[in-house]
C-alpha cells in the first residue's frame, strides 16, 4: 500500500479553511444588514482592509442581499468609495492570492460568472467592474 502524503502539523495547528469572516460594521449575517464603505467608521489613520471587504461582499452576495442594479451603492455606498477600493485591489495579487469565494463573488458583480478569458488578475478584474457600473448605469 502506497504511502500517502499528510498535511503537517506544527504544535498542534492545522490550517483553517478560507472562509469569509463577517465584519458587522460592513456585513451583519445575523440580520442581512449590508453597510455601505462609505459610511463604515474607521479610527482616525485607519483604511479599509481589502480582504475585510471581499470578506464581506462575498457574504452579502452569498446571502442574497445585494441587487444587481444597486451593488455599487449598496457595498460601497459612492463612486469615490467605489474608485478607492477599485485603486488598492488593482494590485492586490502582487502579494495575495484572490480566494475562489472572493473570485465568484467578484464575477457576479462583474457578470463575468464562467468567464475566464479577461477576468484573472485583480487589474482586470477591476476593470471589469467598472465596465459593468458604467454600463448598468451606476458610475
Amino acid at each position: 500500500m502506497a504511502k500517502k502524503l499528510k498535511f503537517p502539523s506544527f504544535a498542534g495547528y492545522k490550517p483553517l479553511p478560507l472562509v469569509p469572516t463577517a465584519n458587522p460594521a460592513y456585513f451583519n449575517p445575523e440580520t442581512a444588514k449590508l453597510t455601505p464603505l462609505s459610511k463604515v467608521k474607521l479610527e482616525k489613520g485607519h483604511t479599509h482592509e481589502t480582504h475585510e471587504v471581499l470578506d464581506n461582499l462575498t457574504l452579502a452576495i452569498e446571502a442574497g442581499v445585494v441587487e444587481e442594479k444597486k451593488w455599487l451603492k449598496q457595498i460601497f455606498g459612492t463612486p469615490k468609495a467605489f474608485e478607492d477600493f477599485l485603486e488598492e485591489f488593482e494590485c492586490y495579487d502582487d502579494c495575495y492570492r484572490i480566494g475562489d469565494r472572493w473570485h465568484v463573488a467578484l464575477s457576479v458583480l462583474g457578470k463575468s460568472v464562467m468567464v475566464e478569458e479577461g477576468f484573472i488578475t485583480c487589474a482586470d478584474i477591476a476593470d471589469e467592474l467598472r465596465k459593468e457600473a458604467r454600463e448598468s448605469g451606476q458610475l
